[in-house]
C-alpha cells in the first residue's frame, strides 16, 4: 500500500491480511549484501485488528508477531492501552549506541546511501474508527468523480499543502494516498527542502464500509506542533473515536524533542481524552485515545 525509500530509511505500510513481517528477512539481506549496511533501528506497530481471527499466523496474536521479530532483533515491545479494548502495539529495536562505535563500512561505488546523521526522527499517526457515514460516502467510486476530485473535496489535499500526491480509489470503495511534502507553510522546513531536496512522507488509507470503517494517517513531517494538524484531520473525518501516536527517537533533553511539547495542548473541539500513555526511555512514545463527546454522553444514559 505504501513504500517510501530514503537514503538510509525504508517505510512500508500495508493493510488487510498482508504478511508484512515476511519483509524483514529480505530487507536485512538487502541492507547487508547490496548496501553494505546494518539495520540500526526498526519500529513495527499497529492498532488492534477489527477481525484478528481472520489474520494469518503470526498476526492474530501480538506475542507471536514479536516472537518472530525476536528471531532477528533484540527489541522491546509495548502495548499502549487495554489488550481487550482499543490499543496500539509497538516493537522497537534500537542499536544506535552500538553502531556509533563500529568502524564505518565502505560504501559500494554504485550506492547513493549516505552515513547516518542521527537527527531526530519523528512519526505521527492517527487511527480513526466509527467514521461519519456521510463523509465515508465520498470514498465510494462514483461516475464522473476522479480520485483527484475526491482528494480535494474531502479536504485531504489541505492537510499538508503543496505536497505531491499519488492517490488511488478502489472499486467499489476504498481509498489510499501517498504524499511527499516540501515544507510549504513552514519557512524553515521549506528552506531545508529547497536546499537539500528533502521531502517528508505522509500516507492515508481509508475503509469506508459502515461495519468496519477505518481511516489511518501517518507522516514523518517535523511540524512545530501536531495538534493543529490533528484538528484538520478529525474535522475532515468526524470519527467516533481515534488513537493518536507520536514517536520520537531522541530523549526530551535533545533537540527540543519532547513529544508532549511537540503534540501541543491536545485541545480538540468535540472530543474527550480518555487516556494518555507515554514512554520516555530510549524512543519517546506518546499515545492518546479520544472519544467524541456526544458518544460518551449517550453511553452514560
Amino acid at each position: 500500500s505504501s513504500l517510501f525509500v530514503y537514503a538510509n530509511r525504508i517505510m512500508i505500510k500495508t493493510c488487510g491480511t498482508t504478511t508484512l513481517l515476511n519483509f524483514v528477512r529480505e530487507v536485512i539481506n538487502l541492507a547487508n549484501k547490496e548496501c553494505d549496511m546494518e539495520i540500526e533501528t526498526l519500529l513495527y506497530s499497529h492498532t488492534n485488528f477489527n477481525f484478528p481471527h481472520k489474520q494469518p499466523h503470526p498476526y492474530a496474536k501480538w506475542e507471536d508477531e514479536t516472537a518472530l521479530l525476536n528471531q532477528y532483533f533484540d527489541g522491546t515491545q509495548f502495548v499502549f492501552g487495554s489488550p481487550d479494548k482499543d490499543n496500539w502495539s509497538l516493537y522497537i529495536y534500537d542499536d544506535r549506541k552500538n553502531t556509533q562505535h563500529r568502524p564505518a563500512k565502505s560504501q559500494p561505488q554504485h550506492s547513493h546511501i549516505q552515513p547516518h546523521t542521527h537527527k531526530p526522527n519523528i512519526t505521527f499517526e492517527v487511527m480513526m474508527h466509527n467514521l461519519d457515514p456521510v463523509i465515508m460516502d465520498q470514498f465510494y467510486k462514483r461516475d464522473g468523480v476522479t480520485v483527484e476530485d475526491t482528494t480535494r473535496m474531502s479536504g485531504i489535499a489541505d492537510f499538508l499543502p503543496g505536497s505531491t500526491i499519488d492517490a488511488f480509489q478502489f472499486e467499489p470503495c476504498g481509498y489510499s494516498m501517498n504524499g511527499l511534502w516540501r515544507g510549504e507553510g513552514d519557512e524553515a522546513l521549506k528552506a531545508e527542502s529547497d536546499t537539500t531536496g528533502k521531502r517528508w512522507y505522509w500516507t492515508m488509507h481509508i475503509t469506508p464500509e459502515a461495519h468496519c470503517s477505518y481511516v489511518s494517517f501517518e507522516t514523518n513531517a517535523p511540524v512545530e506542533q501536531y495538534t493543529p494538524l490533528l484538528n484538520k484531520i478529525i474535522r475532515a473525518f468526524n470519527p467516533g473515536k481515534f488513537t493518536m501516536a507520536l514517536v520520537a527517537n531522541e530523549t526530551p533533553a535533545k533537540d527540543h524533542c519532547d513529544v508532549n511539547v511537540l503534540f501541543g495542548d491536545g485541545d480538540l473541539d468535540g472530543y474527550l481524552l480518555q487516556d494518555m500513555m507515554e514512554n520516555k526511555k530510549g524512543h519517546q512514545v506518546l499515545v492518546c485515545n479520544y472519544v467524541k463527546e456526544v458518544e460518551k454522553d449517550q453511553g452514560e444514559r
